[in-house]
């Protein structure tokens, strides 16, 4: 076992305020629909309506860490939810906040953003503060109703190797933690290595912060935003002088096929890091991340099918020698169906893969290798709704990652799921 570096006692609320956050989740009245990221509780009367969601899940141990999130959790033994409100100021801005909890540990302003809508006409509207996620699909679903399976993208979940708060000084460095994503030692300003954990290609439990422009008409989505942090990396604060552009265009042909490309550019090193490396070529420009990814969600009769590409590239420095070959690449693809066999019941699958470029050091005899370890993934299961807002949900995961230890684990997992 490897030390990781934790938060600090400041970030860990009590479990008493998790705890009365729940509560008062669940009994708070005037409930409305559950709803997408970045869509207000709705409510057909009245300036206020209040949402939330409610999660809990169990499985087996994780031995090779394949479920571990960038809040150094299981994601398969998590009991997680929400509690979002949303006040309409005036008949042109709204104001809505999300209050969310990970185990008893983990307390946090999820959401803080007001909605302008300069014109009722129209179909657009300005969001401003901590915003809902602008990249990729899954990204924009609500995580208990709309996610059948219990386990999150690889893409949206698996940890890399790389860090925003350290650099890997040459490619042995980064070669010789291939498969370690929940544990990174490299040097950070001290003696010694720092262990902590790395970044996903895309951070999906945390929203960034800024503004975004969108416009809806039915056929057409299209969302432009310029935030704080990057994909891998959000913040609530600024930490590197840099900012992220990123961009969503949805087309709906027709209701039940609906076509998706995404794109961003930020930085994603903290200013800690960059300190004292190398100033970038302009030509390149600073440490940033750059990533598309194209989805595509069709239905016919009882079946959902989800397909989702996304390619990521990150400028990393050269500290030494041998040196990394930047940027570094990962491509991660998902396909998921859903059938719903009754009304109440449906069965589901879906697979994962995310494969990495290649770098050549010293180590593995001086061949091109992956700079981290590839990672498979399969899941399929079902859910049992108990009433519209209730669901069981019941599954089996099997993980490949190929690295210097091949490894493989499989799970059985269940969660129950909540929200109103």
């Amino acid at each position: 076992m490897f030390p990781i570096r934790r938060r600090t006692p400041a970030q860990r609320p009590t479990p008493c305020v998790a705890v009365a956050a729940v509560t008062a989740a669940l009994l708070l009245p005037g409930a409305g629909r559950a709803q997408e990221p970045g869509d207000p509780p709705a409510a057909p009367q009245g300036r206020l309506a209040v949402g939330g969601d409610l999660s809990a899940s169990i499985a087996p141990e994780d031995e090779y860490y394949f479920n571990y999130t960038d809040y150094e959790l299981n994601q398969l033994r998590l009991v997680t939810g929400g509690l979002g409100a949303s006040f309409r100021v005036a008949s042109w801005i709204t104001a809505t906040a999300e209050l969310r909890f990970e185990n008893a540990d983990h307390l946090w302003m999820s959401a803080l953003y007001a909605r302008i809508r300069p014109a009722a006409s129209v179909p657009f509207d300005i969001q401003v503060g901590r915003v809902p996620p602008v990249f990729g699909a899954f990204a924009r679903r609500r995580y208990g109703s709309d996610n059948p399976l219990i386990s999150t993208p690889l893409a949206y979940q698996s940890l890399t190797t790389l860090r925003y708060d350290a650099v890997p000084p040459n490619a042995d460095s980064l070669l010789a933690v291939r498969g370690r994503g929940w544990s990174v030692p490299y040097p950070n300003g001290g003696d010694g290595p720092d262990y902590a954990v790395g970044v996903p290609l895309v951070a999906s439990s945390r929203w960034d912060t800024g503004v975004l422009a969108s416009y809806a008409d039915g056929r057409l989505e299209a969302t432009i935003g310029l935030t704080q942090g990057s994909l891998s990396h959000p913040v609530v604060r600024d930490d590197n002088d840099g900012k992220q552009l990123v961009g969503r265009l949805v087309w709906h042909p027709s209701p039940a096929l609906a076509l998706g490309v995404s794109a961003a550019r930020g930085e994603y090193l903290d200013e800690s890091a960059a300190y004292g490396l190398p100033v970038p070529a302009q030509a390149g420009g600073p440490w940033v991340q750059r990533a598309v990814g194209v989805d595509v969600e069709a239905s016919a009769g009882h079946w959902v099918a989800r397909a989702e590409v996304i390619v990521s590239r990150w400028r990393v420095p050269v500290v030494e020698a041998p040196e990394v070959d930047s940027p570094l690449g990962a491509v991660a693809s998902t396909l998921e169906v859903r059938y719903r066999v009754r009304p109440s019941w449906y069965l589901a699958v879906r697979g994962d893969h995310m494969a990495l470029s290649d770098v050549t050091g010293t180590l593995y005899a001086g061949v091109p290798t992956a700079w981290d370890a590839p990672v498979s993934r399969v899941e399929a299961g079902g859910g049992y709704s108990l009433t519209r807002q209730l669901r069981l949900k019941l599954v089996y995961q099997h993980d490949w990652r190929v690295g210097r230890r091949g490894l493989s684990e499989g799970f059985v997992a269940g969660q129950i799921a909540l929200w109103f």
